[in-house]
């Protein structure tokens, strides 16, 4: 992990520690029973208070510019959802440095273009605990700005957008939580913004289940990502770290594409994609010991792409192992002009055990590939 995401990770981790110490220590300052105004509560309360929310629903969209704890009784038994048109259900905002902790509770329903299950702006900093965010019609989580969000234990499900998206310069911590079954991307990240998601399962989302452009960047760690067009797809000045990662039935399981974004996975599996890994334009990507097996093809390398491949198990695609789209191995194939390296890597021939269906390796300038010395093919 370079330097930068280092000290990210860690300003996160941070904030993540220190956010559920307070849910731990904090007694209820006010508690609110169904059919009370949580807003009113919450104008009442001074900065730094904790709120309780009881067992009940509430219908009401609330607003948040101050230090607070909202705690619920648990997200089956406690829910607000959104009862203005174009308006998140839970919208923090402000531009001092504040901390809002929502813990508990779940929040759906958001309604119109602009219904949001949650939406942080300005320099808030969120932290996001045992939640279900379902049902809205925009995002489930939109973090903006100069924002900080830690979202653990959570399930994000069903929203008419993206699960959660990160725009500007915010950075976003995911633990532990599902991202499924959202109308757009499971998470959206762009312009400058950071995303370390861990431990989490991106699913079954209606586009991409992470989708990065402009000069976001991304770190995935031990995840499992199925059932969309590209598990992640990046776009633009892009960076992801991925370790120790599981993707199976996406088109894609990671593509890169348009200008030089840049990918380092290592440990994960692709299986069941019709291709696992897929790198083109003028794009970096490294791949090390990585299993790929049971896709349509193994890893595709295209236009100027740079590409190392260390001690991989590519087995049992059903067209190659490893290809460049060149016209010896696809028709519609263009000329390559970029540079791909590796050794180590198990790619075995037809025929073989975990042979690849067509061939291990086209062109057959690959085949350095599998060596225990390695090699490189620069047409550069």
């Amino acid at each position: 992990m370079n330097q930068a995401l280092f000290r990210f990770a860690s300003s996160v981790v941070a904030l993540t520690v220190s956010g559920f110490v307070g849910l731990a220590q904090a007694p209820c300052t006010f508690t609110v029973d169904e059919g009370q105004s949580i807003q009113t509560a919450i104008a009442a309360a001074p900065a730094g208070a904790v709120i309780c929310l009881q067992a009940g629903a509430w219908e009401e969209n609330i607003r948040i510019d101050k230090n607070l704890t909202l705690r619920g009784s648990g997200a089956a038994e406690t829910s607000i959802s959104g009862l203005e048109a174009n308006d998140a259900v839970i919208y923090i905002d402000s531009n001092e440095e504040i901390e809002v902790n929502i813990d508990a509770i779940t929040i759906a329903e958001g309604k119109g273009s602009w219904g949001a299950g949650v939406f942080v702006g300005g320099r808030a900093r969120l932290v996001l605990a045992d939640c279900t965010v379902r049902d809205n019609a925009a995002e489930g989580v939109a973090v903006w700005e100069l924002t900080q969000a830690s979202i653990s234990d959570c399930t994000i499900s069903g929203n008419g957008d993206e699960g959660i998206t990160v725009f500007d310069e915010a950075q976003v911590t995911v633990e532990r939580t599902t991202i499924d079954r959202n109308g757009l991307d499971g998470i959206y990240v762009a312009d400058f913004s950071r995303l370390i998601l861990t431990g989490s399962t991106v699913a079954d989302n209606g586009w991409d289940g992470i989708y990065l452009e402009d000069s976001a960047q991304a770190t995935l760690v031990d995840c499992t990502v199925w059932g969309h067009d590209a598990g992640v797809g990046l776009l633009g000045l892009t960076q992801v770290v991925i370790e120790r990662c599981t993707f199976t039935d996406n088109n894609l399981g990671v593509v890169l594409g348009g200008e030089p974004a840049q990918a380092t996975i290592t440990d994960s599996t692709f299986s069941g994609n019709e291709f696992g890994v897929a790198i083109g334009a003028s794009s970096t990507g490294t791949v090390q010991g990585c299993v790929v097996t049971g896709n349509g093809y193994g890893i595709v390398a295209g236009n100027e792409a740079h590409v190392t491949l260390l001690e991989n198990r590519i087995t049992e695609s059903a067209e190659y192992g490893v290809a460049l789209f060149v016209p010896e191995c696809d028709d519609d194939g263009e000329e390559f002009t970029g540079y791909i390296a590796g050794r180590g890597n198990v790619i075995p021939e037809p025929g073989a055990p975990g042979g690849n269906a067509q061939v291990a390796v086209c062109p057959a300038d690959l085949g350095f590939l599998t060596t225990a010395h390695g090699g490189e093919l620069d047409r550069r």
